[in-house]
């Protein structure tokens, strides 16, 4: 079927003769003795419409011009079947991109139910002991419980719900019981969660990260305009790590502002989720491509910060250099990836180091990063005492007033700077 109905050229030379030269003396002379110069203009005529010219007749060379009958009738007919032969070319070669984009939507789908199911199968693990011992600990100061669940992550971070039976006006004091776990775990744990309901009180701890990270973000918007080209996120995931999302759009204004504001908002989504980098990439390279007939792209930059360990991944797309300061000295890391959106088959590029307290991340767009980077070493390497909100506003300024080539661009950045937890 696909063979049968394709658009193929030579139907619309076909149509053109049908439809401008029937009942013509002509249209043998024309057709059969002069068929070379027939198609050679019509060729020509075509070229014209191609530009957008809505009367390709006066583009044909003046020996045909001087030899058709009906020039007017013969242009309109190009016109007409050429536009219809064009339109339909493109419509196949959307519906082939359709496929592709849709075959990679599934296959995206395919890892990430593989992701889940891993995450299923190995992400917690249950620690009986520990629960008999906190359940012991607290028997201890005369609390008595219903039930008690310690669960470890992957990452051997602690979880631990206790349920008490709720008997009349129960009063819990969180932080008796926080200081009994911790002493029973020997963990820190921040300040429980406590949930009333009618016949029971649930009590939830999460064992307690030793970092925390302050992030500030400042933009400028180029040229006055209303919105801007760069869009962020970020979060922490529950799982004791920060995660930061920058994205950039292609040019500025509104369809910059649309770009990045998918990439950045999809890409959290997913990762809240709890997908993978790589297949969430996946999924929102095919549905930028599949978004708009026309080009759609945008940078992707992710910083995942672990707040036990200190450990940092960054993912990039096309992005921007990303400084970090570390032990007072400032180093730099480059993509050379391709951002999403251009070609199907794009991957991150990847880095990994380790940060302490503090330590420095600054994530950029590259309106920040058109005079170099030099500059913004320096800078980050003397400050002190100060804010990662104040940072950000700091190089943002600066990015702004050191510009040179009279043109504008958003800019962005994020600052995350690692302290100590209190």
């Amino acid at each position: 079927l696909a063979k049968v109905n394709s658009p193929e050229l030579c139907d619309v030379f076909t149509s053109i003769e049908q439809d401008a030269c029937r009942g013509c003396t002509l249209r043998m002379h024309c057709w059969e003795k002069r068929r070379d110069k027939t198609t050679a203009a019509v060729v020509e005529m075509t070229r014209a419409v191609k530009s957008g010219e809505t009367r390709p007749e006066d583009f044909a060379d003046e020996e045909f011009k001087a030899g058709c009958l009906r020039p007017q009738a013969f242009g309109s007919a190009v016109y007409k079947h050429y536009s219809d032969y064009a339109a339909r070319l493109a419509a196949e070669n959307r519906i082939d991109e359709v496929r592709s984009v849709v075959s990679d939507q599934f296959s995206g789908i395919n890892n990430m139910l593989l992701d889940m199911s891993e995450e299923i199968e190995n992400g917690e693990q249950y620690d009986n002991a520990a629960a008999e011992n906190i359940a012991a600990g607290l028997k201890a100061i005369d609390i008595i419980t219903d039930g008690c669940c310690c669960k470890t992550d992957k990452y051997g971070r602690m979880n631990v719900e206790i349920r008490l039976n709720s008997r009349g006006e129960t009063v819990v004091n969180r932080m008796q019981i926080m200081r009994q776990v911790e002493l029973v775990c020997d963990r820190d744990f921040d300040a429980p969660v406590v949930t009333v309901l009618s016949n029971e009180t649930l009590i939830n701890l999460n064992e307690k990260a030793p970092f925390r990270v302050d992030i500030g973000v400042n933009q400028f918007i180029a040229d006055g305009k209303n919105m801007c080209g760069d869009a962020y996120r970020y979060f922490l995931d529950g799982k004791g790590r920060a995660i930061l999302v920058l994205s950039d759009g292609m040019g500025t204004g509104g369809r910059a502002a649309v770009d990045s504001a998918m990439a950045s908002g999809l890409m959290s989504r997913l990762l809240k989720a709890g997908f993978g980098y790589d297949c969430s990439l996946r999924i929102l390279n095919s549905s930028m491509i599949f978004k708009s007939t026309d080009e759609s792209l945008a940078t992707v930059d992710i910083a995942v910060i672990d707040l036990f360990s200190g450990r940092t991944d960054l993912f990039k797309a096309g992005a921007a250099p990303t400084l970090v300061r570390r032990s007072g000295r400032t180093g730099k890391a480059q993509s050379t990836s391709l951002p999403a959106g251009i070609l199907r088959d794009i991957a991150f590029d990847k880095a990994t180091f380790r940060l302490a307290v503090g330590d420095i991340l600054l994530l950029m767009s590259d309106g920040a990063v058109t005079e170099g980077t030099e500059w913004i070493c320096a800078e980050l390497e003397a400050w002190e005492n100060g804010s990662a909100q104040e940072l950000a506003e700091h190089l943002s300024a600066c990015a702004k007033r050191r510009r040179s080539d009279n043109h504008e661009d958003d800019i962005t950045v994020m600052a995350a700077i690692v302290e100590k937890a209190i």
